[in-house]
């Protein structure tokens, strides 16, 4: 496991950590762990 600052890196980022521009690159079907993320 990678780790910042002693805080483990998740697999997925939330889909408020990807940017605009790779949004493209990610399966939204595969991301369901990250969906919850960044919608308020």
């Amino acid at each position: 496991k990678i780790k910042l600052e002693g805080h483990e890196l998740p697999n997925v980022l939330p889909d408020h950590l990807i940017p605009p521009s790779k949004r493209h690159l990610i399966n939204k079907t595969d991301n369901s762990a990250g969906s919850s993320y960044g919608n308020n």
